[in-house]
């Protein structure tokens, strides 16, 4: 396991267990290690940076799923997508969209059969309308190729045959995007995020003394990659993680996050960057209520690369060296927990 680089910044950036994809393979990992200081109940901090004089571009690529999603494997570490799911069976085009489902029944591995029910491509498949719906032993996603909402459901409950131990890897279900265009951040005005959207399902199924919150936990991701683009740079081709964390079972207010990735014997290496979610939600997300994110990320991603470059990261980077590149968002589940949300907006622009 990488050591996991603690720094200082002007206030104190705090731990906490986050995981991401691998821009190489789309893969995802994470880390376990570190812990949260107190998180104040004010989140009165979101403060509206956005310029003015700003055109805007929605650049998220096939916003309504018409070309279907790539899937990939269920063992970490797999680069090539193993199949595809279709909204549209005439459809010969190659989706834009891959969906990430790392470990997901990994606790069946020795069954065949078994292992293979936690496979999305072999899940049951039904189409309301517009609405396509796959539901698998674990997951559940649901898209709307006219709306472009989008339901998704881990049950942590049908993955874990025990609570979750140190080092051992966890399920995800996530959706990897893909953007329209190529922006230096330098050359960005904004980078606004747009989510609206409601947790549905939270349960958990350990008891008190089983829950370790070191190690346990439920969240709500979203990121995006900042990555060296000047071939120029020996820094060519490194990255931070920029993160939003949603939601996280064990906090109201998220602290802030800082780190590199590990957590598990695959992972990237590379800085995770997470700002204080009262910076981003007006509310914190909770249970049953809408909550309703439009923000931009521009001054936080600055922060970001300040931060990473604090703590020894892309020290050979110069800020207009870097480009805003694809992610992910979707669950992580590192303890027995059952999770569900519905996305009604979800959409991220590039200002010039």
């Amino acid at each position: 396991m990488k050591k996991i680089l603690s720094l200082i910044m002007a206030c104190l950036l705090i731990f906490a267990a986050v995981s991401c994809g691998n821009q190489g393979s789309s893969e995802t990992d994470g880390t376990e290690s570190g812990s949260y200081s107190d998180a104040t109940s004010d989140t009165s901090d979101v403060i509206d940076e956005s310029p003015v004089d700003v055109v805007e571009k929605q650049i998220i690529a096939d916003r309504t799923f018409k070309h279907g999603f790539n899937v990939r494997s269920q063992t970490d570490g797999i680069p090539t997508p193993i199949g595809v799911l279709r909204t549209d069976e005439t459809d010969t085009v190659s989706p834009l969209w891959n969906i990430g489902q790392w470990y997901c029944g990994a606790s069946y591995k020795d069954d065949a059969e078994k292992y293979d029910s936690y496979n999305i491509l072999n899940a049951k498949h039904s189409l309301n309308g517009s609405k396509h719906t796959w539901i698998d032993a674990s997951k559940k996603l649901s898209v709307d190729t006219e709306t472009g909402s989008i339901g998704m459901r881990l049950l942590g409950t049908k993955e874990y045959t025990h609570p979750r131990q140190r080092n051992e890897g966890w399920p995800h279900l996530l959706l990897e995007y893909n953007i329209l265009g190529e922006y230096k951040l330098s050359d960005l005005k904004s980078a606004r995020f747009e989510m609206e959207f409601m947790l549905t399902k939270l349960t958990n199924a350990m008891s008190a003394s089983e829950q370790d919150n070191n190690l346990h936990t439920a969240q709500f991701v979203f990121y995006c990659v900042l990555r060296n683009t000047n071939k120029l740079s020996k820094d060519y081709n490194n990255y931070i993680w920029f993160g939003l964390n949603l939601f996280d079972a064990r906090y109201e207010v998220i602290p802030a996050y800082a780190s590199q990735d590990s957590g598990k014997e695959i992972n990237t290496g590379a800085f995770i960057y997470q700002p204080i979610s009262s910076a981003y939600c007006k509310t914190p997300t909770r249970l049953g209520e809408t909550q309703s994110i439009n923000y931009n990320l521009l001054p936080r991603m600055k922060d970001a690369f300040k931060t990473a470059q604090q703590a020894r990261f892309l020290v050979n980077t110069k800020w207009e060296d870097l480009s805003l590149k694809p992610g992910n968002f979707g669950f992580e589940v590192t303890g027995t927990y059952d999770i569900a949300a519905e996305i009604s907006t979800l959409n991220l622009y590039a200002g010039t």
